[in-house]
């Protein structure tokens, strides 16, 4: 993994706290409402809790050090309230799906697609919006965007769907986020459901240009959510603009099982308690960010920007990232404002949370306390991802065997479970039990290391 960092040097002196209350001094602020004119009144619960959790809260005045900090995001005590009835807890689902009909796709895998499409229609509402987009050399609006009003007439359009030649994913997903966005309000949800079977063979194919596409898509308030069917198509490419556009990625390795992902993917839709996350970390004067684990983040002079997935009612995200300090006089200090923006599904309105870090500097014979017992856990599993990622590498450098791979699945699901998380581990398993059945090393973890560095948890 590339380690980065933030030094801001235009901020003013780092904010000494010394005279701040105890609580207030000892760690993370709570969280606090935005003022923005179109958040909701004070009245109104969040659906989202936001803190840090500092591995130490005292470091070393006297020499350059390091630590840890683990962010949560997670949903409130009162989300499951708030959203409960999905008729009044969930905006309307505007989904498109971009459906590759390159020539690879002919037979089974366009067949299954198609499907898996009709099965996506059975579980919108009539409210909901459907789009889809037809894509090879060229983009064919095969369904404008359009209400669930006639099924029958929806499954006749898809039936007419023939393969073409070559492959254009850019300009699929660009006819798809036009039609999302002639219907998109502040009660839709937009999604883009896109399946491939192969790279981008025409049109745009650079992979940078596709990310920077994808991130403005996430910018317009679209999700992105991607199947790699088969074996020949490129798993860095999807996971990235899945995580580009705050989305899933699925590793889809037989044409039958696109119908199941669909409808997974759909389940969790349907669970989304905000969207649209945007974290910034903002260091003071004196703090360098190296790095946030496993996060392809944004880095400028005096901020850390990250996208994150949209989140479920009972999912949570965890990221651990590793701050420095410079030498400075002993006292205590502010060192770090994080601020989470996202949309609220359950009061449709915009949100900002906020929490401020700060840390006592002592004096080189004071004693310094003991690690957080939550961040060092976190740490530790951070670290053993980034094992699997460093092996994604190596088996596209063809340095690495099966054996080799299986040892550090296991290494990583030890690790899992001995952190009592438990869910993760059991998808590390599955990783493992999918190369035993000669699924492709790097379609498989990439799948596993993408679901692990979204930082989610049950």
């Amino acid at each position: 993994m590339t380690s980065h960092h933030v030094k801001t040097d235009s901020e003013p002196e780092l904010e000494q706290k010394s005279d701040a209350p105890e609580k207030e001094r000892r760690g993370a602020a709570p969280a606090e409402r935005s003022t923005h004119v179109y958040a909701p009144p004070s009245t109104i619960s969040r659906v989202l809790q936001f803190d840090a959790v500092p591995s130490h809260r005292q470091v070393r005045a006297t020499e350059t050090s390091r630590d840890h900090v683990l962010l949560r995001v997670s949903p409130s005590a009162d989300a499951a309230a708030t959203l409960d009835a999905r008729a009044a807890g969930m905006p309307r689902l505007n989904i498109a799906v971009v459906m590759d009909r390159s020539g690879s796709m002919e037979g089974s895998g366009l067949e299954q697609a198609k499907r898996a499409c009709s099965t996506l229609l059975d579980m919108l509402r009539p409210d909901d919006t459907l789009t889809v987009i037809a894509y090879s050399e060229t983009a064919d609006l095969v369904l404008p965007a359009r209400h669930i009003t006639n099924k029958a007439l929806i499954r006749e359009t898809l039936s007419s769907i023939k393969s073409g030649t070559t492959t254009n994913l850019l300009l699929g997903l660009r006819a798809a986020a036009q039609q999302l966005m002639s219907v998109k309000d502040n009660r839709t949800l937009n999604r883009i459901f896109l399946v491939t079977d192969g790279e981008p063979a025409a049109g745009v194919k650079e992979y940078a240009a596709i990310m920077t596409a994808a991130s403005d898509l996430a910018g317009r308030g679209i999700t992105i959510t991607t199947f790699g069917l088969g074996t020949d198509y490129e798993e860095e490419l999807l996971a990235g603009i899945a995580e580009r556009a705050g989305g899933n990625y699925y590793h889809v390795p037989e044409p039958g099982l696109i119908a199941a992902a669909f409808e997974r993917e759909f389940r969790q839709t349907t669970q989304v308690c905000a969207r649209n996350l945007r974290l910034r970390l903002h260091p003071s004067r004196g703090v360098n960010i190296l790095r946030v684990f496993g996060r392809d983040a944004v880095y400028t002079p005096t901020c850390v920007e990250l996208t994150l997935s949209d989140l479920e009612r009972n999912r949570s995200i965890e990221l651990v990232c590793e701050l420095e300090f410079t030498q400075r006089p002993a006292a205590q200090y502010r060192v770090l404002r994080a601020e989470l923006l996202y949309d609220d599904t359950g009061t449709l309105c915009p949100e900002r949370l906020t929490c401020e870090l700060t840390y006592e500097f002592v004096a080189a014979d004071a004693s310094v306390d003991e690690a957080n017992s939550l961040t060092t856990a976190a740490v530790e599993i951070a670290s053993a991802i980034q094992i699997l990622d460093m092996t994604i590498l190596a088996i596209r450098r063809q340095g690495v065997d099966a054996t080799e791979v299986q040892n550090h699945l296991r290494r990583v699901q030890e690790t899992l479970r001995s952190k009592e998380r438990i869910a993760e581990a059991e998808s590390v398993a599955s990783a493992s039990a999918a190369i035993d059945r000669g699924v492709p090393m790097s379609k498989v973890l990439m799948s596993a290391v993408f679901d692990l560095d979204q930082g989610k948890t049950s």
